[in-house]
């Protein structure tokens, strides 16, 4: 049987169209994530593709030469009329911004397939794999940025693979130039196979200070240090946790079609109980992140306000206004937020819940309790 031949451009209309999902619209329209007239800019921003961001790798003994060859192609570029628009910019709100770019008007395919951008191309291949230059995107690198990792710190990256992040830590260890330093880096993670692709990452920086464990992060075993063999507590704890990922819109096709609004209520159990054991590795005046690649409040807040409730008085959220660059566009996260339930079947509509209080018994098996802002007493003054 013969197939019907696709007209041109039937494909990436098909693919266009499939950029939707209604729930993802009911879900997060009425969650109220950006304001109403913000929506659509919102939504047709998510079905653009992903910006292609690389980083210099600021410890490499040839960064410089990298530098130079970066520029010397750049300008190459600028020279052609038709490339010109097509020029890597600096990240302007990233700490070291001259080494940090970003394609923001160009997709990983169209970099691949231009043959006025092919030198351009294999450099940044070359470059990665010799481990000169990483690909990472920009809103990943904001948690280790927050971080504020100094050069003799303890640091352990409770979810770590693939690695990008880790490398970022790595880097902040050995800012000073020192290849022996104080400060070490215990990346892991509970995927073996992912744990080796983080291995193979790190392995082109040959750096001693790197540990790599394969570990479920909730049960995560205490390290012992020292003849007394105390419990190794770190300095600074990255909580980089599974989640539902549909922030990830713009380069996980998939999530266009598998998104649901439950997602998030089932990573959030997990998320606590990560999050939880991130605390409790965490050493006095110590900085824990927590992050996700999720818009979710029962993802982001929720979790949060579940940890200060559980610790409290011993821990506390840091003001981190100040140490943001101007240049990079943020809000304040959620103080309250309502909890969705999809019903059961047609006996049950879908409803949402602002109250512990008002879920019935047999919801409680899919919506917890630290799930509601309205169960807190936590005050952060």
């Amino acid at each position: 049987m013969k197939k019907t031949p696709r007209v041109k451009g039937e494909r990436t209309k098909e693919a266009e169209e499939q950029k939707h999902n209604k729930q993802f619209v009911d879900y997060y329209k009425y969650m109220g994530i950006v304001d109403e007239e913000e929506w659509d800019k919102f939504y047709a921003c998510l079905k653009v593709p992903l910006d292609i961001c690389f980083r210099i790798n600021t410890i490499d003994k040839d960064r410089e030469t990298t530098r130079k060859h970066l520029f010397s192609m750049i300008a190459d570029l600028a020279a052609d009329e038709e490339t010109r628009m097509m020029i890597p910019a600096e990240v302007m709100w990233y700490p070291e911004r001259e080494t940090v770019f970003c394609f923001n008007e160009l997709s990983r395919v169209e970099l691949r397939k231009n043959p006025k951008l092919k030198a351009f191309h294999q450099f940044l291949v070359r470059e990665t794999e010799t481990g000169r230059t990483f690909r990472q995107e920009k809103v990943s690198m904001i948690p280790v940025t927050l971080l504020d990792v100094q050069t003799d710190h303890s640091v352990l990256d409770m979810c770590a693979a693939p690695g990008s992040k880790t490398i970022q830590i790595l880097e902040a260890l050995h800012a000073n130039g020192e290849k022996m330093n104080m400060g070490f880096c215990v990346a892991n993670d509970v995927d073996a196979k992912r744990a080796y692709l983080l291995t193979h990452q790190a392995r082109r920086l040959d750096l001693p200070s790197l540990f790599i464990t394969n570990n479920d992060a909730r049960f995560l075993p205490n390290l012992k240090s020292g003849f007394d063999r105390q419990n190794v507590k770190f300095d600074r704890v990255l909580c980089d946790v599974p989640c539902s990922g549909d922030g990830t819109l713009r380069k996980n096709l998939g999530l266009w079609k598998n998104f649901n609004a439950h997602m998030g209520h089932t990573n959030h159990p997990l998320q606590v109980d990560i999050l939880s054991r991130g605390i409790e590795v965490l050493a006095t005046g110590g900085r824990l992140v927590y992050s996700t690649c999720s818009f979710n409040p029962i993802e982001n807040e929720a979790v949060v306000q579940a940890i200060l409730e559980k610790f409290k008085g011993k821990i506390s959220l840091v003001d981190v206004s100040k140490e943001v660059s101007p240049h990079l566009r943020y809000r304040p996260g959620f103080t309250s937020w309502k909890v969705y339930h999809r019903g059961k079947g047609k006996k049950e509509a879908p409803a949402w819940h602002m109250a512990w209080e008002s879920v019935p018994e047999w919801k409680r098996s899919v919506l917890r309790k630290t799930m509601f802002h309205d169960t807190y007493t936590y005050n952060n003054n």
